[in-house]
């Protein structure tokens, strides 16, 4: 008893230490990781910081490596790449706990597979968060390149537009467009920048802008008069994209009710007459049934939904 009440009161005295310490550790982390994100891009000189953050560096390197994989190796890294070192190991134990909960309905391998399933979880998470995210930033990108074209026909330099277009939009452009404010002023071209952003942020319409700049640094001509031009075609390639989502509506819509359809029937018919679907649940061959409807089910919904996309 004089042992446990040793143990308490050692714990209590060393938690608050223990806490203050986890704290400023995290605390210089994440000073150490924003400073590695404004340097990362940045050409090596007298303002590089090597040995910063060293964990975002590995999670580049474990994206990048994924992407070279075959199958789902690209979707892997793309949907890591923004990822942190919890939620890395939240996917395994959330494998092992979906698994163990699983076999208490489930044979082992269909356990397995229930506990892939909910270990995927924080990866469409991820996955949903960043297409929000870059489908956010493409419905802003003309409205920057007005403000550019704005700002660099009144005499402004591109380095000043940023700014400004930076103050001026909301989120996630400001924050990208801070940051290449931020690694221009530590030694990195405009060009270099905006590729970086474009790397960052993989949408089309970046892609458009990257270029104008790029063909304005070769042939030197207006960027202003190439981003007008820039600007309008990003304008009419959304208004084509809205149609074709319009269009597609219906199919998309019946892809979703076509796939719980058969669940819905099955639940009202479990409620109304039992007796109906019982063998679904207690017989083996009814379950072997129930298993491949299921997957039937799940695949012609993804097949479905890929008739129903549009890719221009």
């Amino acid at each position: 008893m004089a042992l446990l009440v040793t143990i308490v009161f050692f714990a209590l005295l060393v938690s608050p230490a223990a806490a203050l310490y986890a704290t400023s550790k995290r605390q210089r982390f994440e000073r150490e990781r924003i400073l590695a994100r404004r340097l990362g891009q940045a050409p090596a000189g007298p303002h590089a910081a090597p040995g910063l953050a060293v964990s975002s560096h590995r999670m580049a390197r474990l994206a990048a490596g994924l992407s070279t994989a075959p199958w789902i190796g690209g979707y892997l890294g793309q949907t890591l790449r923004p990822a942190s070192a919890p939620l890395l190991l939240a996917i395994p134990v959330l494998m092992v706990a979906g698994t163990i909960v699983f076999t208490h309905w489930l044979s082992l391998p269909e356990a397995l597979l229930g506990g892939v399933g909910v270990a995927s979880l924080p990866l469409l998470y991820l996955r949903r968060k960043r297409k929000q995210r870059l489908k956010l930033l493409a419905e802003q990108l003309p409205y920057l390149i007005d403000l550019l074209k704005s700002a660099l026909e009144s005499g402004h330099t591109m380095l000043r537009a940023l700014q400004m277009a930076g103050q001026n939009l909301p989120e996630p452009a400001s924050s990208e467009l801070r940051l290449i404010v931020e690694q221009v002023q530590l030694g990195m071209s405009v060009p270099l920048a905006l590729e970086a952003m474009y790397q960052r942020a993989p949408v089309e319409e970046l892609g458009f802008m990257v270029a104008a700049v790029r063909i304005q640094i070769d042939v030197g001509s207006s960027l202003a008069e190439i981003f007008q031009h820039v600007s309008a075609g990003m304008r009419n390639r959304q208004r084509a994209e809205h149609q074709l989502r319009a269009l597609t509506a219906q199919s998309r819509a019946s892809a979703v009710i076509v796939t719980l359809l058969p669940f819905i029937v099955l639940a009202a018919f479990s409620l109304i007459n039992p007796a109906y679907s019982r063998p679904l649940f207690h017989n083996e061959f009814g379950i072997k049934m129930l298993e491949t409807a299921i997957v039937l089910d799940i695949i012609a919904f993804f097949v479905m939904r890929r008739i129903a996309r549009v890719n221009f």
